[in-house]
């Protein structure tokens, strides 16, 4: 089977049926022949109707490859190494289960890989607003030149050009790459760990295309491998920013304790860090925001620390060589 599968679409999802409803709906109406893809469902531990809806999609699309794995291990991680190793194809899309692929995605993917020197793809992630988004959304975005992007939201625009790229802006929720190549980078690392657990949060794919960039390995990014990622009317609150900003603040710790950074630095690197991600949002209370920004991150990274020193075992945990076969250490 393998040999006749040119992907394998990878949906790490966690009770929100609906919206994975709509994922794959968009993945079967792919413009590509229906037997040379897979679609791969993680559920990691839901509650919902996810089991049942994926069931209900498989009945009504037969011809396509609609797999539905069941895995409570807490984490993204479960959904994409699980998913990984369970793939038939050596191209792995990892997608996220809230976004919905444009019908010329899959295409677009696998002609980029027949370039052997092309490891990893992406494409724009653009949004759908669920609500009306607020004024002062448009200024989470930044602009530089053909780059436009909304770190909050994982959305990102590099124009209409196919080009290589830097690694570093592929996002997780439309992230392609060789099997080999994730296996010999050592995967991926802690991410979107439950709030409970939250110490052992990590920072997910960009450990990954860190190493990647380290390599000198080719990142393609092609307009054509475009999904619209669905932003929520819960997330367009100033308490969803915050709590984006304090799970920065832990993942920018353990990037710190994982890589051996001097304490010395981690100051220069935060500003640095909240620089790229705060933009302001009104100009009469940028800087009321951006304080308000700072403080979340910089709570999240106290915490982090404050873990590390009182749990002996999480020090393993952070600094573990790869973490393909992983528990957590509760």
């Amino acid at each position: 089977m393998k040999n006749t599968i040119l992907a394998s679409i990878i949906i790490p999802t966690f009770n929100r049926c609906f919206l994975l409803e709509k994922t794959v709906v968009s993945l079967v109406n792919q413009i590509f022949d229906y037997d040379k893809f897979e679609i791969i469902v993680i559920d990691n531990g839901s509650t919902d109707e996810t089991k049942s809806v994926v069931g209900k999609l498989t009945i009504e699309h037969p011809q396509h490859t609609i797999r539905y794995i069941y895995d409570d291990v807490p984490g993204l991680l479960t959904g994409r190494h699980r998913g990984a190793k369970e793939a038939n194809s050596d191209i792995l899309c990892f997608v996220d289960d809230d976004i919905e692929a444009a019908p010329c995605w899959l295409q677009a993917i696998c002609d980029d890989f027949k370039d052997p020197n092309v490891h990893l793809v992406g494409g724009k992630c653009l949004p759908i607003y669920d609500v009306p988004p607020p004024e002062w959304e448009k200024s989470l975005w930044s602009n530089n030149n053909d780059l436009k992007m909304c770190l909050y939201y994982s959305l990102i625009d590099q124009g209409d050009v196919k080009k290589g790229t830097d690694p570093n802006y592929i996002f997780g929720l439309n992230f392609c790459i060789r099997r080999q190549v994730l296996l010999n980078l050592g995967g991926f690392h802690p991410d979107c760990i439950p709030k409970r657990l939250q110490k052992y949060q990590g920072d997910g794919e960009t450990g990954l295309t860190m190493m990647f960039a380290k390599k000198g390995l080719r990142a393609m990014y092609d307009p054509k491998a475009l999904v619209y990622h669905h932003v929520t009317k819960e997330r367009l609150t100033m308490e969803y920013l915050e709590s984006r900003m304090f799970y920065n603040g832990v993942g920018y710790s353990y990037f710190l304790v994982r890589n051996h950074c001097k304490p010395i630095l981690v100051f220069r690197l935060l500003l640095r860090a909240i620089k790229i991600r705060v933009r302001g949002l009104l100009r009469c209370s940028k800087d009321a925001f951006s304080e308000r920004m700072r403080n979340a991150y910089q709570r999240g990274f106290d915490f982090h620390q404050s873990e590390i020193k009182n749990d002996p075992k999480l020090i393993g945990w952070i600094k573990k060589e790869n973490y393909f076969d992983y528990s957590l250490p509760v």
